[in-house]
């Protein structure tokens, strides 16, 4: 069976990210039978340790199936990984894993062309799934733990979670860059935070212009020095 990069590119792009909790997913048959258990104990556990240590880096392809789970039909490894890491009480159940879901009858596609699916996570659907757990009454420290980053991360990105969702639409569009959304994160407002968007000429949007903008206009946030140097900064936002 021949699969075009235009055809994976094109269910790549239609397919949305999130996160699952760890006991929804499931082994799909096909994956089960392809695999055929071939994956041996000590690799099973380095790539336990790595999740371990750095987080799930690389998606799982997912389908959603009518009993509310859903069937990895690429990942499998990865999967057999944080099984072990449950196992062995070093994740809870629930952990979130970050997936890619894709139609069922694209299911045989994303298993048969498993390295196409590596997508990493967008910023903005971080922002969206660390606001989402906090929400939900974790402690910051545990969701940088279960995703492999420092707290500090998870608060910037939790703020960044609280822009616009016209200027994170625009974000995803690439039509917004991150540095300009972290300015523009330093204010609560979303109607301000578009206003002053709206302001800064197409031909210099640039962060300290937009913050100029922002202080000029007197709107300004509680949490500005999130977004001002780089000082204290620890590689990642």
């Amino acid at each position: 069976m021949k699969i075009s990069k235009a055809e994976v590119d094109a269910i790549i792009e239609a397919s949305p990210r999130t996160f699952v909790p760890f006991n929804k997913l499931v082994l799909s048959d096909d994956h089960q039978a392809r695999s055929g258990g071939t994956m041996s104990e000590l690799t099973l556990v380095e790539l336990a340790a790595s999740i371990k240590d750095s987080g799930v880096l690389q998606n799982l392809v997912v389908i959603h199936n009518p009993r509310g789970l859903y069937e990895v039909c690429a990942g499998g490894r990865r999967l057999a990984a944080l099984a072990l890491l449950v196992r062995n009480g070093d994740i809870a159940d629930n952990h979130p894993v970050p997936v890619l879901i894709v139609p069922a009858d694209k299911a045989l596609i994303a298993s048969l062309s498993e390295n196409c699916f590596h997508v990493p996570m967008h910023p903005a659907d971080e922002f969206a799934a660390f606001a989402k757990l906090i929400a939900q009454g974790r402690a910051v420290e545990d969701v940088a733990a279960a995703f492999g980053v420092s707290p500090l991360v998870v608060k910037r990105r939790m703020r960044l979670a609280g822009v616009s969702p016209k200027l994170m639409a625009l974000y995803r569009k690439g039509e917004i860059g991150l540095d300009c959304l972290m300015v523009l994160a330093s204010v609560d407002d979303h109607q301000k935070q578009e206003q002053a968007w709206a302001g800064l000429p197409a031909w210099n949007q640039r962060p300290d212009h937009l913050r100029q903008l922002l202080t000029q206009g007197e709107i300004v946030g509680r949490d500005t020095h999130l977004v001002r140097s780089n000082d204290n900064h620890d590689g990642r936002w």
